[in-house]
């Protein structure tokens, strides 16, 4: 089991002592969710650490209104795809590495994921695929090989995108929240690796781990929602479990302060719902991925309207941020069109900011969200991270496996929730209306195993997660100041560890 994190607050710095610059990378509006829009920020600026946001609409007004200010600039990320793309050289190893899951562990999903990949370029560059995929039978047995092609990917990608940006801050410490699965976060951090700063890595989502690839970066530290999910970085992206922490969920902390969310009649004032009546809440799946959220949504208003989930019933549709994506706006009217026939269902539109920033949203919508789950009499969703958002309210949920879905179940993070019957699953329509009247009917059946899903997926439920993942990035970027101050390299000198794997 690794272990560690810091066990001593940071330290204020005082007049005249080093004072910390630290690097946030935010690649999407999820990232700025989770890095800045929690206690993260206000923690790291507690111990007077200066901020650099690097973030690809650093030009945008909206954004450098709210977070631009004394000691926190914002800076324009690079990630240059493009060039990834039209390099074959780049694009084999890229692809090579990101497909390098082992595959003794990784799921039947990820599995299905490459061999789409696989049959498609196969008939596109056929030797080159074939390579390729006889190269990815060895990487998933060898640890030492994976390894092997991560170092060759840093050495064949060395552009320098952000030397300004790093000359210009003198940054001591970067933060991600992707080891390098997401590529742009890979080159910012070989960037910063080559110029000798250290790298702290979060995670951004429960599935992560196990379906977004493997690792592009070498970060020093990483942190984990729970023990689950740091077991998984240790086996399938060959992290030492010393360098693996738990933190918990910083956007779920306000789960645990009632305080801060809406009440029902505020709610359901701005949703125009008549607080008396039971809510039905369906969190859409983006249209990519998922394209029957509209049959879905008209068989639960219908339902409604028949008097199937009891009198007077009301359907909320949650719109996923990505449906208010340039190429997916199309999908919009259909629901639209459903709230203007059908009084008794409303929209939740996420208020979606920047088109450059995917899915970034004003922090209200945080405690918005949360305010409905609580609400709702069920939540119906695909298979979606607000599964384990109910679960800490302790409200009930039904996952559509209906119409042609990919099969969610086989997916790793799943396992447990799936297997333990938490949520129910419905395979058709009708057992969709059935299991949501059921629920309606029957709140308290799988209370428990909620809360011991939620317990064991989300880590910490202390509200305090923002703060303590604020405290671990303090004391790396203090104990990095500290090494270059000893004419020590940040990267190699290890933080001091404590017994037990999740942070205090």
């Amino acid at each position: 089991m690794a272990a560690t994190a810091h066990s001593h607050e940071p330290r204020v710095q005082g007049a005249g002592a080093p004072r910390p610059t630290v690097g946030l990378v935010v690649m999407t509006g999820f990232s700025a969710r989770f890095l800045l829009r929690t206690e993260i920020l206000p923690t790291l600026r507690s111990i007077g650490a200066r901020i650099v946001i690097v973030t690809p609409n650093a030009d945008e007004e909206y954004f450098r209104e709210e977070f631009a200010g004394e000691d926190i600039a914002v800076e324009m990320l690079f990630t240059e795809l493009g060039s990834v793309r039209r390099s074959s050289w780049r694009k084999f190893i890229f692809q090579l590495r990101k497909f390098a899951l082992p595959q003794k562990g990784a799921s039947a999903a990820f599995r299905g994921k490459y061999l789409r990949n696989y049959r498609a370029r196969l008939r596109r560059q056929p030797v080159r695929t074939r390579v390729q995929h006889v190269l990815l039978h060895l990487l998933w047995r060898s640890r030492t090989a994976r390894l092997a092609v991560l170092a060759i990917e840093k050495r064949v990608y060395r552009r320098a995108l952000h030397d300004r940006v790093f000359e210009r801050h003198g940054i001591d410490l970067l933060v991600t929240t992707s080891p390098g699965y997401q590529l742009g976060d890979a080159i910012i951090m070989c960037e910063a690796e080559r110029r000798g700063i250290r790298c702290v890595t979060t995670v951004l989502g429960w599935d992560n781990p196990t379906s977004k690839g493997y690792r592009g970066a070498d970060p020093h530290r990483v942190i984990a929602w729970s023990e689950r999910m740091s077991e998984q970085l240790e086996r399938y992206h060959d992290l030492p479990p010393d360098r693996v922490v738990v933190g918990g969920v910083p956007h779920f902390d306000r789960y645990q302060r009632p305080d801060e969310l809406l009440t029902r009649e505020e709610l359901c004032a701005g949703l125009g719902l008549d607080p008396t009546k039971r809510i039905v809440a369906f969190a859409t799946c983006p249209p990519g991925s998922y394209r029957a959220n509209l049959e879905v949504a008209t068989e639960l208003a219908r339902a409604a309207l028949e008097g199937r989930f009891g009198e007077g019933a009301q359907i909320v549709v949650r719109l996923h941020p990505i449906a208010f994506r340039a190429d997916h706006l199309g999908h919009l009217a259909g629901f639209e069109e459903l709230a203007e026939s059908c009084d008794h269902v409303a929209l939740d539109l996420p208020g979606v900011r920047s088109l450059t920033l995917r899915c970034d949203m004003p922090g209200s919508d945080g405690a918005h969200l949360a305010s409905l789950l609580k609400h709702a009499g069920v939540l119906v969703n695909i298979f979606s991270t607000t599964t384990l958002e109910a679960f800490l309210v302790d409200t009930p949920v039904v996952m559509v496996a209906y119409s042609g879905n990919p099969d969610w179940t086989l997916y790793e993070h799943l396992r447990p929730l799936v297997d333990s019957g938490g949520a129910q699953i419905a395979d058709t329509l009708e057992e969709l209306v059935e299991q949501v009247s059921e629920s309606l009917e029957h709140p308290q059946a799988r209370s428990e195993t909620r809360r011991r899903i939620a317990r064991q997926e989300t880590g910490p439920l202390d509200g305090r997660s923002g703060e303590r993942i604020g405290r671990i990035i303090a004391e790396e970027a203090l104990d990095a100041v500290r090494a270059r101050s000893a004419g020590q390299s940040p990267v190699q000198r290890k933080s001091q560890p404590t017994s037990g794997r999740t942070a205090p």
